[in-house]
């Protein structure tokens, strides 16, 4: 039976600690770094097109001259020198050139042989040099040439260039016109071409160092040679004097000019020869002391007399330069300076006016016909005058006269000096119908 009594809650609070856990209080939460949200990409630009190659730089007309060698190289061996001088020149990009073919540069031989300088020219009144004739033909043209500068015959500098004209018009004065390319190179087989060769294809080329601008740079100049001439007695004449002797190669002990004081007889019977007053030539000695082979003059007499002589037996390759001269081919002598002799009159060629530096070689070929204008005087005297010629395409002198230091002459001399130099015949001067003047620049004592 249900009970009719609520039925009552009753909540009792206990008196005693309060043992019941108390609610936890959260820890404060961590900061949240939110990220950035990502650029947008921007897109790479395209790969830089490559900046296009400079243009080549123009290439200028350019003549190889024959080397210049003092080396003691035989001709053929020189010309093999200049075969690999042409490949390295060619291929050099410090002053890119254009050389002249070869064929052009014989057939310009020719014309010089034949003693003309241009195809369909008249004959020069002199034989031309192959250097006028290119510059006649060329005048614009850059100089290319391999040489070599030995001391001692111990050692070679070999040199390989490319130079541009100045106002200098002579190919004569090549070593005085501006650089544009070079390259050297130290040869210690001073003998041997192979070791030559060796060292040219090793070369590269590079344009010259600029000058400093203080003008205190390393380079070097010419200055002008003095000469001195005894107006006394030469001495004994000789028409092929041995008075040096340069070696190169692996000598034990170096011939010596006084080695042949026992052939210098042989050597005066050879006939003269047209080289002026000296002549040399080259030999080379082989293993056991014996001349294999000489040349350099024009009389293979002096040869003969050479390759009879006997050398000390020895090394291979050694070599030889020797030099002669002339002493019996011109009047006065060589020497120390001592008292007057015969000659009272003395002409001196003190310079020239003219492009060509051979043309100076012709006036003091002819000095001692003009020495015979003037006549001794009471006391020594000296005076100086310039004559001024003008010369035809062929080297005939057409006009002549005394220009400077008139006054220092007689009518009879000033005739007499302008008969002299209308005698005179140069080489070729210019190219159809060109003239040029040319001058003569004299000194007299008397």
């Amino acid at each position: 039976m249900a009970s009719r009594w609520p039925i009552a809650l009753v909540l009792v609070a206990s008196c005693g600690p309060n043992t019941s856990p108390r609610p936890l209080t959260p820890s404060p939460a961590a900061p949240v770094t939110v990220a950035p949200a990502p650029a947008p990409e921007t897109p790479s630009p395209p790969p830089a097109e490559p900046a296009p190659p400079p243009p080549p730089r123009p290439k200028h007309l350019a003549v190889q001259l024959p080397g210049h060698y003092d080396a003691m190289l035989f001709d053929d061996e020189a010309a093999r020198l200049d075969v690999v001088a042409r490949d390295k020149l060619a291929a050099q990009i410090a002053a890119p050139i254009e050389l002249v073919p070869e064929p052009a540069l014989a057939a310009l031989r020719a014309l010089v042989a034949a003693g003309r300088v241009r195809d369909g020219g008249p004959r020069c009144a002199q034989p031309p040099t192959f250097e006028r004739a290119v510059r006649l033909n060329y005048p614009d043209a850059w100089a290319a040439r391999a040489e070599t500068a030995c001391m001692g015959g111990s050692q070679c500098t070999l040199w390989l260039y490319v130079r541009e004209p100045n106002e200098l018009g002579d190919w004569f004065h090549v070593l005085e016109w501006p650089v544009r390319a070079e390259a050297s190179v130290n040869v210690k087989a001073v003998t041997d071409v192979a070791a030559f060769e060796t060292a040219l294809r090793g070369l590269e080329l590079d344009p010259p160092e600029p000058e400093p601008s203080d003008g205190s740079g390393g380079g070097f100049g010419f200055g002008v040679l003095g000469h001195g001439f005894g107006l006394g007695g030469g001495g004994a004449r000789h028409r092929h004097l041995l008075f040096d002797i340069e070696s190169a190669g692996p000598w034990t002990t170096a011939p010596a000019v006084k080695d042949f004081a026992r052939d210098q007889k042989r050597f005066d019977a050879c006939p003269a020869g047209r080289g002026g007053l000296y002549e040399e030539l080259v030999i080379d000695v082989d293993a056991r002391g014996k001349v294999d082979r000489c040349a350099g003059v024009e009389s293979k007499c002096l040869c003969d007399v050479m390759t009879a002589h006997a050398f000390s037996a020895g090394a291979p390759l050694r070599r030889a330069r020797i030099r002669f001269n002339a002493t019996g081919s011109g009047g006065g002598g060589f020497g120390k300076l001592g008292k007057r002799g015969k000659r009272d009159v003395f002409v001196h060629m003190r310079g020239y006016g003219s492009e060509f530096h051979d043309d100076f070689d012709v006036m003091r070929e002819h000095d001692k016909a003009l020495a015979k204008c003037f006549a001794p005087s009471a006391s020594p005297q000296r005076f100086e005058f310039d004559v001024t010629m003008n010369v035809d395409e062929t080297g005939v002198v057409t006009a002549a006269s005394v220009t400077h230091g008139r006054t220092a002459l007689s009518n009879a001399e000033d005739a007499c000096v302008s008969t002299w130099a209308r005698s005179l015949r140069f080489s070729c001067e210019g190219l159809a119908g060109e003239t040029a003047e040319v001058i003569a620049m004299v000194a007299v004592l008397r």
